[in-house]
């Protein structure tokens, strides 16, 4: 009997000191915390400092290409409030007889952009606007063929109200909101098969047809001041461009680095080639001749054979150039007809 009590008493004392271990390890443990958190209060260089994530490097910057051209990215968004360049556009054609062929592609940039104010223009309403507002040019201007005067006018326009400027062979596809709030100035590559086919080019050259340009703007004021110097045939964008670009004054200023004059891909304003030169190409692209290409214009017969010889535009495109002299017939059967001549195998 005593044996039995005195090992109860054992067993009772044993589970005491394991409830006082346990109690005393609780104390202690809550006693580190509170100093601990009194220490880092008192203490400003022992406060938690999150750490910052900042944007990867160059997460925003545009994609920079090769001299002289720069891209923008493939895809615009909308990122301010209010647009850079002004949702304007303005079309220019020889008098108020616009061909009946191009009444439709105008009419697009109005059901498009619904809430843009739209301008159209004649030669007499330029000449009108020079003399009042560039008297500097008016002379010179005043002397040009009319067809150069169709083409300078888009930059004094651009310049003075900004917006978009679009021949009449311009057709939109898409509302060109979203370029108009991240870039300064949007200026468009030729389309691919013009430039390293039928044109035979090395590098890649501009397209005028279609332009997007803040008021103001400096490439705008240094092409003007290009025109006044130099004797007609006036130069083409590309030129333009590449003088400006090279020119000392643009280089002391550093706008040819703003990032906000962005060059895109044919693929977004002149996704299409003339429907008309389709045989031509077809022909430059037979694998008899299209060894004779430049690697870029093989590449391009490539992907122009693996489609079939199909001029139409992606997705991607905003607007789509359909060539002034192009026929007015339906390009599935052009592609049909030429396609059946020259013996393209589908």
């Amino acid at each position: 009997m005593a044996s039995f009590l005195l090992g109860r008493k054992a067993a009772t004392m044993r589970k005491c000191y394991g409830i006082l271990f346990i109690f005393l390890g609780i104390t202690c443990i809550s006693w580190f915390t509170t100093f601990e958190s009194q220490e880092t209060r008192s203490s400003p260089s022992l406060k938690f400092r999150p750490r910052v994530q900042m944007p990867a490097r160059g997460s925003k910057a545009l994609v920079k290409a090769k001299f002289p051209f720069r891209h923008s990215p493939h895809l615009a968004t909308k990122t301010r409030e209010l647009p850079t360049i002004p949702h304007l556009i303005h079309q220019v054609w020889l008098h108020n007889d616009v061909p009946p062929i191009s009444k439709k592609w105008m009419s697009s940039w109005m059901l498009k952009h619904p809430n843009w104010k739209y301008r159209f223009w004649t030669l007499e309403d330029v000449t009108r606007f020079v003399n009042l507002f560039f008297r500097r040019d008016s002379q010179w201007f005043s002397q040009l063929p009319p067809k150069e005067k169709m083409y300078v006018s888009r930059y004094f326009i651009l310049l003075h109200f900004g917006g978009v400027f679009a021949d009449i062979d311009v057709e939109a596809l898409q509302a060109l909101d979203n370029w108009t709030f991240n870039y300064n100035c949007v200026l468009s590559q030729e389309n691919a098969a013009h430039m390293y086919l039928l044109n035979n080019q090395k590098k890649a050259s501009l397209t005028s047809s279609i332009m997007l340009c803040q008021p103001q703007h400096q490439f705008l004021s240094k092409a003007i001041e290009l025109f006044r110097t130099t004797p007609t045939p006036l130069p083409a964008l590309t030129e333009v461009y590449n003088t400006c670009l090279n020119s000392s004054s643009a280089h002391a200023q550093g706008w040819q680095k703003d990032s906000k004059l962005a060059i895109v891909p044919s693929e977004y304003f002149s996704p299409s080639f003339d429907v008309t030169l389709l045989g031509t190409l077809v022909q430059m692209c037979d694998p008899i001749h299209s060894w004779q290409q430049s690697p870029k214009g093989q590449l391009l017969c490539q992907r122009l054979r693996r489609e079939k010889f199909r001029s139409d535009p992606g997705s991607e495109a905003y607007a789509e150039r359909h060539w002034f002299k192009a026929p007015v017939v339906k390009k599935e059967i052009s592609y049909n007809q030429i396609t059946l001549q020259i013996g393209v195998k589908n």
